[in-house]
Formats: structure tokens, C-alpha cells, sequence
């Protein structure tokens, strides 16, 4: 069928338009493949006191979050089932 200006098929051909990788970022978002390739190099190195630090926060957050959600379920009188809050989809 006949194609418009952009290279996209006409909007009576029937086809969905084909998808240009990253067409609409900013010009400075924008990653060249050299970039791509030579940020994915390897893994950061870490100290293992940071990597350490960094879990004991996130179990402290995960078990924050148990313990506030416990408490409204007995503030509610358990309406809900464990674990889940009202609303969320669960």
C-alpha cells in the first residue's frame, strides 16, 4: 500500500506502524550503540560493609512494613486476609 512521508504505512493499509528505537527521546537521552556496549562493561565493584549495610537496610524496611501492616489488620478486625490491604488488588 502507498507509505506517508515518515515511512509508516498509510493509516487505510490495514498495518500497525513499525516501532523506531528511542524516536522519541530527547537528542542528549538518546544512546549510540558504542555507548550501550561500553557501560554494560561489568558488575560495579562494591565494598562488602556497603553490600552488607544495604540488605540490613532493605530486611529492616520488609519487616516495617509487616509489622504496620499487622497492626491494621487488627485495627480493622482482620476484614481482609493476611498480608493484603484493602483495595490492592489481592
Amino acid at each position: 500500500g502507498p507509505a506517508t512521508a515518515a515511512g509508516d504505512p498509510a493509516p487505510d493499509a490495514g498495518l500497525l506502524p513499525r516501532r523506531v528505537r528511542q524516536a522519541n527521546l530527547a537528542p542528549q537521552l538518546r544512546q549510540t550503540s558504542e555507548r550501550r556496549t561500553g557501560e554494560r562493561a561489568g558488575p560495579a565493584d562494591r565494598d562488602a560493609d556497603e553490600v552488607r549495610s544495604r540488605m540490613a537496610s532493605l530486611q529492616r524496611g520488609w519487616q516495617r512494613g509487616r509489622e504496620e501492616n499487622a497492626v491494621g489488620e487488627d485495627a480493622r478486625g482482620a476484614s481482609t486476609a493476611q498480608g493484603t490491604t484493602k483495595g490492592d488488588g489481592r
